[in-house]
């Protein structure tokens, strides 16, 4: 409850200080976020060239021919697009923009893009480092089980804040 109430607090006051103070924080998140993703995807390569937990790479995260279904990729894009709400944050800083909606158009799909060769980046990866997801205590958790694997405590953590800073 203290951590829910002090994340509140401090995104109330970064708000009300302004868009610009609040365009700064977010940058800074940002960069600590990829500063994270990239320890996160190095500690991953370093696991599987060292072959940890039977880590091998393979086309298998990409497809899978023996459990290839369409109903699954389409409940999976419908689920997706139907969540993906990071175009706001862009549509609503429109008026601060210069270029106007032509810009505010190529920033959302450069996002959307980015976003998501970012998220298949990591997911092949980690899914390289841990092939058989049955094995998870819960799928929920993987991450940060993988995390804890080939980074240790300290990778582990820092995947945990940066995901909760995210929310």
């Amino acid at each position: 409850l203290v951590w829910v109430v002090l994340f509140i607090g401090l995104a109330t006051i970064i708000n009300y200080r302004g868009v610009e103070l609040t365009m700064k924080v977010n940058k800074y998140i940002l960069g600590g976020q990829l500063i994270v993703l990239a320890w996160f995807l190095i500690a991953c390569l370093i696991g599987i060239s060292q072959g940890v937990e039977g880590s091998s790479v393979s086309v298998k995260p990409l497809f899978d021919g023996g459990n290839f279904s369409v109903g699954l990729i389409m409940g999976a894009i419908s689920v997706a697009v139907l969540n993906f709400i990071g175009t706001d944050a862009i549509t609503t800083l429109s008026e601060e923009t210069k270029g106007g909606s032509k810009t505010i158009g190529w920033a959302m799909v450069l996002t959307i893009l980015f976003l998501g060769l970012l998220f298949v980046t990591q997911t092949v990866v980690a899914s390289w480092v841990w092939p058989n997801y049955a094995t998870f205590g819960s799928l929920d958790t993987s991450i940060y089980e993988i995390a804890l694997l080939v980074g240790g405590k300290a990778l582990h953590w820092a995947v945990t804040l940066s995901v909760v800073v995210a929310i």
